[in-house]
């Protein structure tokens, strides 16, 4: 079949797979990317660095939106590129390679989508021992200055 195609259909062909194995690379470049910059927050987490931590966020909000970026251009070059493979009958090392890829990056998202899960658990932790380390404050028996008056105020 592949000596069957013209060579409008051939360029095509190399053109459709050739932005879809790129676009498969980059969007995995930023997962990558951004499974570092989650690793790095829950190594703030765990030390409660809070600079860094809102650093690490702000980072990692801009590469999600980088992913959505290259998601919203993946899903419809994926369509073609499934509605082509058979008219333009891809190799199956072609094939293989797109295949690959998607595997990588699938993989890569369930990796991204364990450390989130992670980060999160401990975020919650984090924010459950502040909000029971505030409530103490107001509470009069842990802190003797609660319903006093500073000899500052005027009253």
């Amino acid at each position: 079949m592949a000596q069957d195609l013209s060579e409008k259909e051939l360029s095509e062909r190399v053109a459709i797979l050739t932005r879809f194995r790129k676009l498969l690379s980059e969007q995995q470049k930023k997962f990558r990317e951004y499974l570092a910059v989650l690793e790095k927050q829950q190594d703030s987490l765990n030390q409660r660095d809070t600079e860094n931590l809102e650093q690490y966020s702000i980072l990692g909000n801009q590469i999600i939106s980088n992913i959505k970026t290259l998601q919203k251009v993946k899903e419809p070059l994926a369509k073609l590129y499934e509605f082509n493979k058979d008219k333009y009958g891809f190799t199956l090392e072609e094939r293989f390679s797109v295949e690959e890829l998607q595997t990588s990056l699938d993989k890569l998202q369930e990796d991204v989508l364990q450390q989130n899960s992670v980060n999160q658990e401990l975020l919650k932790i984090q924010m459950d021992e502040l909000r029971s380390n505030l409530k103490k404050m107001a509470n009069p028996q842990f802190n003797p200055y609660v319903h006093r008056q500073s000899i500052y105020a005027t009253s």
